[in-house]
């Protein structure tokens, strides 16, 4: 009820009451691990990343085994550039937890790209992309990585398929289109 609530103070722009609808929720249930993390994911919808961090990580030491969490932490750091090796070590216990997550698969990938290790980054992000087809951020990683390891016209390709998959409003997509247009001008050399 109290996650319900919040979400629909969210929806209307009230963050303030949806924070405290958490805080009623949590001092009533503090031991109700599902709501913990559904404010975590509160707090990072509404703008508040550090916060969401510290609230996953309270998760994660309550629950070890709670792989969209453990996802969260890890691509978080790997998002940062900070503490790559645990968010690594995370990320691996998430995808040993839910394998055929295609999100988790990506966070994976990411890691590996910010560690420099683009071959597996490629191999991780091609299954994720298998898994999840339909998501931006995605092909979006993978043609960053493809592009990294030399192969433009799969970056371009990857480009192109994220582009397709976000809303024309979208802030991604304008600096997507300059990635795809500068690749396509290079192309045309």
């Amino acid at each position: 009820m109290f996650v319900l609530l919040a979400r629909l103070y969210q929806v209307q722009g009230r963050k303030d009451l949806g924070r405290q609808a958490f805080d009623r929720g949590l001092a009533l249930y503090p031991d109700d691990d599902k709501m913990l993390y559904a404010y975590g994911l509160f707090l990072d919808n509404i703008g508040e990343p550090d916060q969401a961090l510290s609230v996953m990580q309270r998760v994660i030491k309550r629950q070890p085994r709670q792989a969209e969490a453990l996802n969260y932490v890890g691509y978080s750091w790997a998002d940062r550039r900070i503490h790559l090796d645990q968010a690594l070590g995370y990320i691996k216990r998430a995808v040993d937890l839910r394998p055929e997550n295609g999100y988790i698969r990506d966070s994976l990938g990411w890691v590996y790209y910010r560690l420099g290790r683009n071959r597996e980054a490629r191999e991780a992000l091609e299954l994720a992309v298998k898994l999840s087809p339909n998501d931006a951020t995605i092909y979006t990683h993978l043609g960053d990585v493809l592009l990294k390891l030399g192969r433009t016209k799969g970056a371009l390709a990857a480009y192109r398929k994220a582009v397709s998959l976000l809303k024309k409003g979208d802030k991604r997509r304008k600096s997507l289109l300059k990635k795809v247009n500068l690749l396509e001008k290079q192309e045309h050399l």
